[in-house]
């Protein structure tokens, strides 16, 4: 379209014809609330903006009303961060308040569908940056939700619409009695209960992070008082959302406001899990470095159907590798990938050999995933597609990080100090530390998936079983990989599994063997892995139980 918006953005409706906000044109809805309409427009300067008009139609309190777009104007201003969207301008037309933010492209989280991987880590991190830039401000937002959070294409969120928010020394805005504002689902036991404070929106960054895996929010009820009776009284349902962040969003939602970890502490825990980087592949670009590596990064970018880019750039990659004195042995293995001579996984060997030879000081990346240490740590707090992948390169794939990833140049102390120029020994060692753990869980997990079938028939819940085999062991690699390599992550876990209530005997047990586990050995961290990916199970007996 002429003025940049979307090619369906919903047209004005006739009586818009009639509004005039000066300096700004509008062109379109971008959307409707209780409290105002929201416009594309376009500013003096030709830029796209949103713009917020405040209605006046059939609202019961305008005093009111007018006070919370007044709150929303003051907490925009008082706000800079990426993930929070700016305030432009704000004014009076007609008697209405009106302001005006940057328009961000993009669709909500509402619109998005499930997020795994980077994607969901880079959306849980974000949002909980943009609360820590809310709460420094002293301001609680108090109606997080998904359709708040607009998500550019590069994975990166923004929050938007703080219609209701609420600086921390403000008076209430909801009477005495009233139910509170916002959208069920999303509001703590303690909003139910009168009190706004920063702990209620990191409950609802809880609510939107399960919603962002899964599609479906933690608390779901035919109606708005059912879905208080739940957040009030029983646990979040996470629809098989596994994993640390998940455990993180459970902490998040924790009945009691003091449990909860403030949204600071929210963002040191996810910088734990590891480092957030754009979902887009890296863009070519001659300042990036020199042939070699460039040569490689494109190579990385085709890793979805490599062969016809080799088939076109054979004699690019002998030409740098004969510049770098690396051809030797390579000539043989390019051609024979370039006519697709190789199986899938001779094929992928291939590609990382040539990837190690010409940039060994590239950060490794295998089927577009970064594979050095934090790579893998970052699988393996993913999602079961992320999990799959990191069990493959551990496993089955184990080569790509033996002769792969660990070749490449990294910044280890030992590495540096020790082998300089020879690789990363970290990451081998890393990988055979995990893989004598998991050996270990294979005969008692097979065991235990037989006690719990035997016991939970007995008890009338035959079907709450652990996952299938494939699951079970992309979750058995993952587990074992955080608790061998933090200490954090292991106490997390311990205490995880120790806090949960289950009444079976197979749990007890699990629980007895965590509590007498020796974490300095290989043995010792089984026990953990094992209750670890059981404990979901026994959760969900718990919840059974509970219900009747």
């Amino acid at each position: 379209m002429p003025h940049g918006f979307p090619s369906d953005l919903p047209p004005l409706h006739p009586s818009d014809h009639a509004i005039r906000i000066p300096g700004y044109d509008l062109v379109g809805r971008l959307g409707s609330g209780g409290m105002g309409v929201v416009y594309a427009a376009l500013d003096p300067q030709g830029r796209r903006v949103a713009v917020k008009l405040m209605r006046t139609e059939m609202v019961p309190d305008i005093s009111q009303q007018r006070r919370r777009f007044q709150e929303e104007v003051r907490a925009l201003q008082r706000l800079r961060d990426k993930h929070v969207v700016p305030l432009l301008d704000s004014g009076i037309a007609a008697g209405r308040p009106w302001l005006a933010t940057a328009y961000v492209p993009g669709r909500n989280l509402q619109q998005c569908g499930k997020l795994s991987g980077q994607r969901l880590f880079l959306l849980a991190r974000g949002v909980a940056a943009a609360l820590c830039a809310i709460h420094r401000a002293g301001i609680v937002h108090r109606d997080l939700k998904p359709s708040n959070i607009m998500v550019y294409s590069d994975g990166t969120p923004v929050v938007l619409d703080f219609g209701i928010a609420r600086s921390l020394g403000a008076a209430g805005l909801t009477g005495t009695g009233a139910p509170p504002v916002g959208t069920a689902g999303t509001i703590s036991p303690e909003r139910y209960r009168g009190v706004s404070a920063p702990p209620a929106d990191v409950f609802a960054w809880g609510c939107v992070v399960v919603f962002a895996a899964t599609g479906q929010l933690p608390f779901t009820a035919p109606s708005p008082e059912e879905v208080m009776h739940r957040v009030l009284h029983s646990p979040p349902e996470l629809h098989g959302f596994r994993g640390p962040l998940a455990d993180l969003a459970v902490r998040a939602m924790a009945k009691n406001p003091a449990e909860r970890p403030t949204a600071e502490q929210l963002l040191k825990e996810l910088d734990a899990l590891g480092s957030p980087r754009p979902f887009a592949m890296p863009r070519v670009s001659r300042k990036t470095g020199d042939a070699a590596t460039l040569l490689v990064l494109e190579m990385q970018q085709h890793y979805a159907n490599p062969v016809p880019w080799l088939r076109r750039n054979q004699e690019r990659i002998l030409g740098e590798a004969r510049r770098m004195g690396a051809d030797r042995g390579l000539r043989d293995l390019v051609h024979r990938a370039a006519e697709a001579r190789l199986r899938a996984a001779e094929l992928d060997e291939a590609l990382a050999e040539i990837a190690s030879l010409l940039a060994p000081h590239e950060r490794p990346r295998y089927r577009g995933y970064p594979v050095d240490e934090d790579g893998l740590v970052a699988l393996a707090s993913g999602g079961a597609r992320e999990q799959a992948l990191l069990r493959r390169l551990l496993g089955e794939r184990s080569v790509i990080v033996e002769k792969y990833a660990a070749q490449h140049i990294c910044r280890h102390v030992l590495c540096v100090s020790k082998h300089f120029g020879r690789g990363c020994r970290v990451l081998r060692r890393l990988r055979s530390q995990v893989v004598a753990v998991v050996d270990r869980t294979w005969e008692p997990l097979r065991e235990l998936r037989h006690q719990i079938w035997a016991e939970h028939d007995a008890l009338g819940h035959p079907r709450i079983l652990l996952p299938p085999d494939q699951e079970l062991v992309d979750r058995v690699y993952a587990t074992a990989l955080l608790v061998r390599r933090r200490t954090d992550e292991l106490d997390r876990h311990r205490k995880a599994v120790l806090a949960l209530q289950c009444p079976t005997c197979w749990w007890a047990s699990q629980q007895e063997a965590v509590v007498q586990a020796d974490p300095n050995t290989d043995k010792g961290l089984a026990h953990v892995v094992i209750a670890s990916v059981a404990a979901d199970t026994a959760r969900r007996f718990a919840e059974a139980v509970r219900q009747g």
